[in-house]
């Protein structure tokens, strides 16, 4: 049985003293809309410790969570977009899914242009996380807002991030940072995660190719600071290293592969 209060164990605290090394299944989406036990399968066979799930599949939860266990992988959190928050029914399901499978979070994935079209759209956008974030810890589990990379928009002198944080409860909201997207927004991904590092237990590595194309590729392999932000986290407390891609030169399972060796010997070098 879960706690009902939500404090760090919400978000896999405690389990180790380094953070864990994820994928996010969007990464190898064809492959697990195929076959999503083959790719877990396949994910394991890696060497990844866990998975965060791109939303709540069709297969059952039931099979889902004895595939996780048998593989010895653990779950992450699960990607909950807002339509799947507001809709009773669709929250029920997203909530029996993560406790079925043992998920300490729901990670909200993205704000449609009406949340956001100014400094008083985000706050009441902040209102709202606040809401569903209050629901979540009733619920015994974590909620985390992933950066896009939009938020930094200006608003009279502030970002929309800033207003974001600055509005939401840092004990409902905490924050999972998307390297890829806080750099092709043109900010230094080491100095956000430092700046939020405290309300930041996730952090998904993608890396970029150069500031002009602005390509995602495997991480390690870019210019993002990685091995700056491992160091960084060492001393905040983060519980997962999620790799993520959405573009590729080769096949998703062996960028996969990349990433993970990769950041692993990041991990092993500056922890």
């Amino acid at each position: 049985m879960r706690s009902r209060s939500c404090n760090a164990a919400c978000w896999g605290a405690g389990r180790s003293l380094a953070a864990a090394i994820g994928l996010q299944l969007y990464t190898v989406r064809e492959e697990a809309e195929r076959d999503l036990l083959g790719t877990l399968a396949s994910i394991a066979e890696i060497g990844y410790a866990g998975v965060e799930f791109a939303g709540v599949p069709a297969q059952s939860s039931s099979l889902v969570a004895t595939c996780l266990r048998d593989l010895g992988l653990r779950a992450a959190g699960v990607v909950v977009p807002m339509s799947s928050l507001i809709d009773k029914t669709a929250f029920e399901s997203a909530r029996a899914f993560n406790h079925a499978i043992d998920s300490p979070t729901i990670v909200f994935p993205w704000l449609d242009e009406q949340y956001r079209t100014d400094g008083e759209a985000y706050k009441r956008t902040a209102g709202l996380l606040n809401t569903f974030g209050a629901t979540c810890r009733d619920d015994g589990l974590g909620f985390l807002y992933h950066i896009h990379g939009y938020e930094f928009a200006q608003f009279a002198g502030q970002s929309g991030l800033e207003i974001l944080m600055e509005c939401c409860d840092p004990d409902l909201v905490q924050l999972e940072i998307d390297t890829f997207w806080v750099e092709h927004a043109g900010e230094n991904s080491l100095a956000i995660y430092e700046r939020y590092a405290d309300r930041c237990p996730y952090i998904h590595f993608k890396d970029m190719n150069n500031r002009e194309e602005k390509r995602d590729i495997e991480v390690g392999d870019g210019i993002v600071e990685t091995a700056g932000i491992i160091r960084a986290a060492s001393g905040h407390g983060a519980q997962w290293f999620i790799v993520e891609q959405e573009q590729f030169d080769r096949p998703p399972m062996q960028s996969a592969a990349i990433s993970y060796r990769n950041l692993q010997r990041l991990v092993l070098e500056n922890s």
